[in-house]
């Protein structure tokens, strides 16, 4: 499997639009209403209250995650190789 789709395609916006970087950011509230944006793009579900993946323009990824003794659930669930708590 290549790389991932998801971050192929924010890297092309992101240098479509000539950003350096993009934040992904969660609060940890699961909510129907209320699109859960790092839960789709990372297809981790977190649980604490201050998430986030970092995307460069260059196509690296990490994901961080609180509490930081989440991270090693985060490492087998999500495509991200750079995970830390």
């Amino acid at each position: 499997m290549g790389a991932n789709i998801k971050l192929e395609k924010a890297v092309r916006l992101m240098n479509q639009k000539g950003l350096k970087g993009l934040i992904i950011y969660s609060r940890g509230l699961c909510n129907m209403l209320s699109p859960n944006y790092l839960q789709y793009f990372a297809e981790f579900r977190p649980m604490g209250p201050r998430n986030a993946a970092v995307v460069t323009s260059s196509g690296e990824a990490v994901l961080l995650v609180d509490p930081p003794w989440d991270s090693f659930r985060a490492s087998s669930k999500t495509w991200i190789k750079d995970v830390r708590g």
